[in-house]
C-alpha cells in the first residue's frame, strides 16, 4: 500500500504542486517522507515567492543563505499541512462504539441486534440504518443500550451482507464492521407414515404424550384397555406405557407403588432424559431406570391432580403441570410447590437452557389465563397473550415463540400474529427440532412447517384426533385415539422424512 502510495504522489506531483498535494502526500506517505518531498519543492517558485539567487562574491554565501531561507519556509508550511491533513473529512467510521450482530436466524427472517457501548448508547442520540448487500432494508430511532430488529425480507439459504450506520443530528457518526449472514435451508415436507392401533373395545382407550430418545427408542403413555389372553376377558388394568423398537410397539404395564401395592393407572404425561431416565405423570410421578419402576412422593406439593405435562434439563430440574393451576419443580432431592396464581389446567410446558442465569426459561401455557413463565420462586404472566384458549407452545428461542389453540401464533419483537389457521382447527400439541422442522396435532389435524410453509397431511388428519407429538430431525410421533365412545383406541403415527 505505501508503495503504491508513493508512486501516485511521484506521478501527481509532475501534474501539479499546490499545497493540497502535500497535504495529500502527507497523509499517504508520513510525516518524514513529505518533509523530504517538501524541502524538493521548494527548490521551485511556491506561493509566487523565489528564493532568493545568489549575488555573493563567494558561492557559499549564496548557497548558506538559500539554506536559511528554505528552512523558514519549511518550518512555516508543515504545521498548515498538518493541520489541512487533521481535518480533511474521511467519512464514516467504525469506532467499536456500536456493534452489529446476528441474534438468531430462520429461513426467511434474520434478527440483527444493535449494541451501542460509547457515548452515543442511547435513544435521544440518533437513528440506524441497516442496509444488505448495498440496499436499505430497516431504519428506526436506537431504543438503548440494544436494539433488536427483524429483516423479515429475506429468503431461505442465502447468504447476506449487512451493515449498520448510525446518525446523530442528521449526520452519518459511526458505522458497523459488515456482518455476514446465512439463512436457514427449508426442510422437507414429503415424509411417509405408518399408524398402529390398540384397544380391544374393553374401553375407552387413548395415549397422551410421547417422548424420542433416538430413531430406534421412543416411548408413548396413555390408557390401552385390552381383553386377558387366557380368559379372553376385558382387563380392568390398563397398559399405559408403549416402547418403540425402531420397527413397532410393544404395550407394558407401568406400576405405581402404594402401602407396597402395585397400582395400574393412566399416565397422562412423560419426560425423558435418556434410555433409562424416564419420568411418568400420573397425579404423583414415577422413575423408569430402565428396569425398574419407582415412584416419586409429591403429595406434599400436588393434590389429587393429573400432571398433564413435565419439561426440564435433567433429573435435578424439571417441572409439572396439570389440574386446577397446578405447577412444581423437582430438583433431584425434594418438591417444590410453585404458586401459578391461576386456577385454570395448566396444560403444556416448554423451556430451553440457559438465559441470563443457569436457570433455564420456562413457559408454561393455561387453557384459560395466557402463559405463564416459571421460575423456582413462582410463576408470572408472560407474553401479553391478547387471548383466546391454548392447547400449547414451542419455542427454540426466545426471539420467536409459537403457541397452539384456535390456530397457530408467533410471537416476535413485531407482537402477535395468526401464521396458520382453517376453519375448525384447535392445536393440542406442537413441538419442533427447530424453526425449520415444526409439527402441530389436534383434532383432525396434523400439520408440518417447513420454514416456509405448513403443510397438512389429510391421510392423518381422517383417521386421528392428536393429543400430543415429539420431533427429532428426521423423525415424528405422534399420539392420540380413533373413532369414538367405548370403541375408541389408541393411535400412534410415526413419520419419517424423505
Amino acid at each position: 500500500m505505501q508503495t503504491a502510495g508513493k508512486a501516485h504522489c511521484r506521478n501527481s506531483r509532475r501534474k501539479r504542486s499546490s499545497i493540497g498535494h502535500l497535504a495529500d502526500c502527507t497523509v499517504r506517505l508520513g510525516y518524514v517522507d513529505s518533509v523530504n518531498r517538501i524541502a524538493g519543492h521548494l527548490s521551485r517558485p511556491l506561493f509566487g515567492l523565489k528564493v532568493p539567487e545568489n549575488h555573493g562574491n563567494a558561492d557559499g554565501e549564496g548557497r548558506q543563505m538559500e539554506k536559511k531561507f528554505t528552512h523558514v519556509l519549511l518550518i512555516s508550511i508543515i504545521p498548515v499541512l498538518l493541520s489541512s491533513c487533521r481535518s480533511s473529512p474521511t467519512g464514516p467510521h467504525v469506532s467499536g462504539n456500536v456493534q452489529l450482530s446476528a441474534d438468531y436466524v430462520t429461513c426467511t427472517a434474520v434478527w440483527l441486534k444493535i449494541t451501542s457501548s460509547g457515548q452515543q448508547s442511547t435513544a435521544a442520540d440518533g437513528a440506524y440504518k441497516i442496509t444488505r448487500d448495498g440496499d436499505t432494508v430497516l431504519t428506526g430511532s436506537l431504543t438503548g443500550m440494544d436494539t433488536l430488529v427483524i429483516d423479515t425480507t429475506a429468503q431461505p439459504q442465502r447468504t447476506y451482507t449487512y451493515k449498520g450506520y448510525w446518525f446523530v443530528n442528521g449526520e452519518v457518526s459511526d458505522t458497523s464492521l459488515p456482518l455476514q449472514v446465512t439463512t436457514l435451508d427449508t426442510t422437507t415436507n414429503n415424509w411417509t407414515f405408518q399408524s398402529w392401533t390398540f384397544g380391544d373395545n374393553c374401553g375407552s382407550s387413548t395415549l397422551s404424550d410421547v417422548a424420542i430418545i433416538n430413531d430406534t427408542l421412543a416411548y408413548a403413555v396413555g390408557e390401552i384397555y385390552l381383553q386377558d389372553s387366557t380368559t379372553g376377558q376385558c382387563d380392568p388394568q390398563p397398559y399405559n406405557l408403549g416402547i418403540w423398537n425402531g420397527h413397532g410397539w410393544k404395550l407394558q404395564k407401568a406400576p405405581f407403588y402404594y402401602q407396597g401395592q402395585a397400582l395400574y393407572n393412566p399416565i397422562y404425561s412423560l419426560t425423558a432424559f435418556g434410555p433409562t431416565d424416564v419420568w411418568l405423570g400420573t397425579a404423583s410421578v414415577i422413575h423408569w431406570n430402565g428396569e425398574t419402576f419407582i415412584p416419586l412422593d409429591n403429595s406434599g406439593v400436588w393434590g389429587p391432580h393429573r400432571i398433564y405435562k413435565m419439561w426440564g434439563t435433567s433429573s435435578y430440574n424439571f417441572y409439572i403441570v396439570g389440574d386446577s393451576g397446578s405447577v412444581a419443580k423437582y430438583d433431584g432431592y425434594t418438591w417444590t410447590k410453585i404458586e401459578s396464581g391461576v386456577t385454570s389446567t395448566v396444560n403444556d410446558s416448554w423451556g430451553m437452557p440457559g438465559g441470563t442465569s443457569s436457570q433455564p426459561i420456562v413457559l408454561a401455557t393455561t387453557l384459560h389465563n395466557g402463559i405463564l413463565s416459571l421460575t423456582p420462586k413462582g410463576a408470572t404472566s408472560a407474553l401479553e397473550w391478547p387471548g383466546g384458549d391454548i392447547g400449547s407452545i414451542w419455542f427454540a428461542d426466545t426471539n420467536e415463540v409459537y403457541v397452539g389453540g384456535g390456530g397457530v401464533y408467533v410471537k416476535d419483537e413485531r407482537g402477535w400474529r395468526r401464521v396458520y389457521y382453517r376453519a375448525g382447527m384447535y392445536v393440542d400439541g406442537m413441538r419442533g427440532s427447530g424453526a425449520t422442522n415444526i409439527f402441530a396435532v389436534g383434532w383432525g389435524l396434523f400439520a408440518h412447517f417447513n420454514g416456509s410453509s405448513w403443510q397438512e397431511y389429510p391421510q392423518i388428519e381422517s383417521i386421528a384426533n392428536l393429543w400430543s407429538v415429539a420431533v427429532a430431525k428426521d423423525m415424528v410421533v405422534a399420539v392420540g385415539f380413533t373413532g369414538g365412545g367405548p370403541y375408541m383406541r389408541g393411535i400412534l403415527i410415526v413419520g419419517k422424512d424423505n
